[in-house]
C-alpha cells in the first residue's frame, strides 16, 4: 500500500515540476556557446542546440531562439545595406518573434547583467520596427499580425522595458486601437481607447473607434456616453454629433436631438457645423423650411463642408416635392413646372457641387443627383448615374 502511495506522490509531483521549473529564475547554460556560434555565422549549430533542449528548458529554447531571431534580423539589415532583396514581411515576422522570444523569457532569467542587459538594449534597439512592422500589416490588411505589433509594444512601456515619446505613443494607440478593431478585438479596442484617454492621447480616430466598437457591443449607455464626451473632446468632428443626432431620432427622442441642436447654435451661431446640426435635425423632423435656414446659414460659412452640400441638394429636392403634391390639378401649367423645374436645378447646383468635391463618396450625391435629372429629364446624365449605382 505505501508503495502506491509513493508511485502515486511520485506522478503527482512530476505533474508539477514544470510549473515549479518556470516560475523560478533559470540560468542559460548555453548562452556563451550559442553567442559564439553566431559570431561565426554558425546558425545551424544553435538550432541544433535548441532541438537538443527539452520541454523542462522551455526558457532557454525561447533566449536561444530570441538570439537567433536578433541574428537574423542584423544579417537583413547588411543585405539591406548592401542592396540585396530582403522579404519585407518576413523581416517584421522576424522582428515580433525576437520580442516574443525575449519577453516571454526575460522574468525568469537568473543572471541579470549577463543575460538580462542584452535583452533590454535589443528591445530599445529595434523598438522603432515594431511601430512600423504594425503599420506595414496595416497596409496589407493584416490586422490580426498587425495587433500584435502594437500589443507587444505598449506591454514593453507599460514595464518600462522601452521608452517612447509621447507623440509615437499617441500614434501608436491609435493604430493599436483601429487593428484590434478591424481583427474583432471588440474588448481590447475598449481597453486599449479608455487607457490612452486616461493618459491624454485624446484623438479623433480612438473616439471614434470606441464609439464605433461600443454600439457593435449594444453598450447602449456607455456608447452614448461616450460621444457626448467625444463631442466635448471634438467639437470640429461632425460624426460624433451625426451618430448621437441619428440614434436619437431612430429612438423617437426628436426632442433630445433638438435640444442638443439647440444649444449649438445658442453657443455660437456663426459656427458652420452648428448650423449644419441644426438644420440636419430640422431636415430629420421634417421642418423644411427652418432646415433650409440652417442649411443655408452653413453653407454661407463654408460653401466647400460636402455633408452641408449633400443635405441641402436633399432638402431642396423635398422642397419641389411639396411644391409637387401641393398642386392638386394635371398637369402642371408651364408655369407651376417652370418654378417647380427651378427648385429642382437649385439642387442640381449643391449635388453637383457636392460630387465635385467628394467624387468617390457616392452615398452623399448620387441618389438625390439622379432623382434631379429623372424630374429635369437629363437623359444623357441620367444614364451616366445609373451605371454609378449599379
Amino acid at each position: 500500500m505505501r508503495g502506491k502511495f509513493f508511485l502515486l506522490f511520485l506522478i503527482f509531483f512530476s505533474m508539477l515540476a514544470p510549473v515549479q521549473v518556470s516560475a523560478q529564475k533559470v540560468k542559460l547554460h548555453n548562452f556563451r556557446e550559442a553567442r559564439n556560434f553566431l559570431k561565426n555565422n554558425k546558425k545551424g549549430e544553435v538550432d541544433k542546440i535548441i532541438k537538443k533542449l527539452t520541454p523542462a528548458d522551455s526558457i532557454e529554447k525561447k533566449y536561444l531562439n530570441g538570439m537567433i531571431n536578433q541574428y537574423s534580423i542584423e544579417q537583413s539589415n547588411v543585405n539591406v545595406y548592401w542592396g540585396t532583396k530582403v522579404d519585407t514581411a518576413n523581416v517584421f515576422k522576424t522582428v515580433y518573434s525576437m520580442y516574443d522570444n525575449f519577453y516571454a523569457s526575460y522574468p525568469y532569467i537568473k543572471d541579470r547583467s549577463l543575460y538580462a542587459n542584452p535583452v533590454i538594449a535589443a528591445f530599445r534597439r529595434y523598438q522603432s520596427n515594431l511601430g512600423i512592422g504594425g503599420n506595414y500589416f496595416i497596409a496589407h490588411k493584416d490586422y490580426e499580425q498587425a495587433y500584435k505589433f502594437y500589443d507587444i509594444f505598449l506591454r514593453l512601456k507599460d514595464e518600462q522595458l522601452i521608452s517612447a515619446p509621447d507623440t509615437l505613443l499617441k500614434k501608436v494607440y491609435g493604430n493599436a486601437v483601429i487593428a484590434a478593431n478591424l481583427s474583432n478585438r471588440y474588448d481590447d479596442v475598449v481597453r486599449l481607447a479608455n487607457e490612452a484617454l486616461h493618459l491624454g492621447y485624446n484623438t479623433e480616430d480612438i473616439d471614434i473607434q470606441l464609439c464605433a466598437v461600443l454600439r457593435k457591443m449594444n453598450r447602449t449607455e456607455e456608447w452614448v456616453s461616450a460621444l457626448k464626451q467625444s463631442i466635448k473632446r471634438h467639437p470640429e468632428q461632425f460624426a460624433f454629433y451625426g451618430m448621437l443626432i441619428d440614434y436619437y431620432l431612430q429612438e423617437n427622442h426628436a426632442d433630445d436631438a433638438m435640444v442638443l441642436a439647440d444649444d449649438l447654435v445658442k453657443t455660437d451661431s456663426t459656427n458652420y457645423l452648428n448650423c449644419f446640426v441644426k438644420g440636419y435635425v430640422c431636415l430629420h423632423t421634417h421642418d423644411l423650411d427652418n432646415s433650409q435656414h440652417w442649411l443655408e446659414k452653413s453653407y454661407a460659412i463654408n460653401p466647400s463642408y460636402v455633408p452641408v452640400l449633400s443635405s441641402l441638394g436633399f432638402c431642396t429636392i423635398k422642397q419641389a416635392e411639396k411644391m409637387e403634391n401641393s398642386i392638386t390639378h394635371f398637369p402642371f401649367t408651364p408655369e407651376e413646372k417652370e418654378e417647380i423645374n427651378g427648385v429642382y436645378r437649385k439642387a442640381q447646383g449643391y449635388l453637383e457641387n457636392c460630387r465635385k468635391l467628394a467624387p468617390k463618396d457616392k452615398a452623399q450625391w448620387v441618389d438625390s443627383l439622379w432623382k434631379v435629372y429623372y424630374k429635369l429629364n437629363e437623359g444623357d446624365k441620367l444614364d451616366e448615374i445609373e451605371k454609378l449605382m449599379e
